[in-house]
This record gives C-alpha cells, structure tokens and sequence, in this order.
C-alpha cells in the first residue's frame, strides 16, 4: 500500500559521494557574468534613449502664436503666468511673451535661439499639458527665423 509520498528515491552511485549542487567557485562566476550582462545591457538601454542636447544657433528664434484661454480672471496676466512658468523647459533660451494678446486669446511668443527638435517639445509639451490649474494653451504655428 503506497504511504501517500510522490518521493523517488535518487539513485546510488556507488564508490562516488554524493551529489552536490554547483561549487562555490561556478557560482561566483555565474553572479558575475549575470552582473556583467546586466550592466551591458543597461549601458544599451541609457545610450538608446539618452536625450540629446539641441545645437543652438546663435542669433535666430522662433515665433510661437499660442492660443490661451482662462477658466476666470484675466488673461493677459494668465497668458504672462503660463509663459513664465514654462520657460523652465528651455533654460538656455530667453522667453518673451510679445505684448497683450487679441480679443480672441491668442499671443505671440519669441524664444531665441530658435527651438530645435528636444527644446520645441519641451517647450509646446509644457504650454499644452496644463502646467497651471484653469490656463490652458494651444500652440497654433512656430515660426522658425534664421539671421
């Protein structure tokens, strides 16, 4: 009658001790070419999406005419806000808000140098994304203008 164990017992080598798992050595070297691996493929991984620095050209900027609506109070001191509070995303450009908007909403803003791919992404991305509860912007063009 069977005692309920799924148990084999291993077999017998006889003249030979018994079996051990991998010596201390392999194990190291295993741990170590894990590791090794590892930082390869991170090293990989931080190459494929560093992000690049853009080459500023000295003397140009773009023109962006930027469509801001506010939830309440006025929108030339929201449009000011937004501006400002973005300009963080292209700390190696000056931002200028270009004089009080149309009755529609809509702003002229000059960045120089001019916005290369990195920067106008950073730049439309904070502008559009609702940096400041009830201000929202729309970018609508971006001019590029060269010296």
């Amino acid at each position: 009658m069977s005692t309920g164990t799924l148990e084999r017992p291993l077999p017998t080598r006889p003249g030979l001790p018994p079996r051990r798992g991998p010596s201390i050595l392999t194990r190291v070297v295993i741990a170590a070419a894990v590791a090794f691996l590892l930082n390869v493929g991170f090293d990989l991984l931080e190459d494929r999406w560093e992000t690049t620095e853009d080459v500023l050209v000295p003397g140009s900027r773009s023109e962006l005419v930027v469509d801001i609506r506010v939830d309440r109070g006025p929108v030339d001191t929201a449009a000011a806000a937004l501006v400002g509070a973005c300009a963080w995303a292209v700390p190696d450009h000056a931002v200028t808000l270009v004089g009080p908007g149309d009755r529609d909403g809509r702003y002229v803003v000059d960045v120089e140098p001019a916005l290369e791919h990195h920067g106008r992404r950073k730049f439309v991305g904070c502008i559009e994304d609702g940096t400041i509860d009830r201000i929202w912007g729309d970018v609508r063009t971006i001019d590029r203008i060269d010296p």
